[in-house]
């Protein structure tokens, strides 16, 4: 191996030489497995992020490398990553991208997954490609609604809708206008005039997770709606919250206040609700988050809980002028 990261370069060496069924795996049999890093996130608990290329085949991978302070980060990626495609039919789950195999390196779990193409991340060629990939995350995000879509069970109620409404309700750490659409919610779950669902949540779908299937030769005008994926599933759940994924993704895609309100309608027809209660669903969500152990800082929590919620209520403004 010429290159590889830092000082774990010689353990990267030995561990792909010493295991000619990594190669076999990553479908390039007989070659050697080339590393170098591409990037590391500032926080201890962040991924390395490397790439793998075949010496010979010059085919591409990445790799996920756990970080000491999480050692099975990994890990978690790639089987929610796995549960979140087996639970959508094979064309659905073609957007998630999924691991090629796991493995263990000093103690701190891996995965290696397909090379994917970034977008671009400012600039006039970032909203091109928004434009044309935006129908894709539209309608991919309302299939899994329509597919996954179960309702939570009355003994799960307190636990995963009350009590997360209550946290945003009853702290001052949030917006008043927050805080009322969050106490709102939690009375019309107590009182029955709301009753939630669960659905296949991504928890982070923003611009950077979402990437391109690099161009197959033989289908050189294949659509990009076509090669679109989903990456970073850590914090994924088969039986998540509806809306909150939408909301991000419309708002990461740059999408109109009355376009972002007519697919919240279409949500909540699925969904069985009101239209009000798409605000539930995102109070909820975040709820949950600020009961995390561990979550991240609380003033950042309090940013984004207050930024979605200006989102979602300018989206319901704007879906009703």
């Amino acid at each position: 191996m010429s290159q590889a990261v830092g000082s774990q370069a010689e353990s990267w060496a030995i561990h792909f030489a010493s295991d000619p069924s990594i190669a076999l795996r990553c479908g390039v049999p007989g070659d050697e497995l080339l590393v170098e890093p591409l990037y590391r996130g500032a926080l201890a608990d962040s991924m390395e992020v490397l790439l793998a290329r075949g010496r010979q085949s010059r085919r591409r991978f990445v790799v996920l490398y756990s970080p000491d302070a999480e050692p099975f980060a990994a890990d978690r990626v790639a089987q929610r990553s796995t549960a979140a495609a087996a639970a959508l039919d094979g064309r659905l789950s073609m957007r998630i991208a999924r691991p090629l195999l796991t493995g263990r390196l000093d103690g701190r779990s891996y995965c290696i997954t397909p090379f994917l193409q970034s977008f671009a991340a400012s600039g006039l060629f970032m909203r091109l490609q928004k434009a044309r990939v935006r129908g894709a995350v539209l309608e991919w995000l309302y299939q899994v609604a329509s597919r996954t879509c179960v309702q939570v069970r009355r003994d799960r109620l307190d636990a995963e809708y009350l009590r997360p409404l209550q946290a945003i309700a009853e702290s001052p750490d949030f917006s008043a206008d927050s805080r009322r659409a969050a106490e709102g919610a939690h009375t019309r779950v107590q009182n029955g005039r709301w009753h939630p669902a669960h659905c296949l949540m991504h928890g982070n779908l923003w611009w950077g997770n979402m990437m391109l299937r690099p161009q197959d030769a033989r289908r050189r005008r294949e659509p990009w709606g076509e090669r679109l994926r989903f990456i970073d599933w850590g914090g994924s759940m088969t039986q998540g919250y509806p809306i909150y994924d939408l909301l991000r993704g419309a708002e990461s895609l740059g999408l109109s206040a009355r376009l972002t309100g007519e697919q919240l309608a279409g949500h909540c027809s699925v969904l069985r609700c009101q239209t009000e209660d798409a605000r539930g669903y995102l109070f909820a969500a975040l709820g949950a988050t600020a009961l995390e152990p561990g979550c991240f800082p609380r003033e950042n929590l309090a940013r984004l809980v207050d930024q979605m919620g200006l989102y979602i209520r300018g989206a319901l403004a704007g879906r009703l002028n």
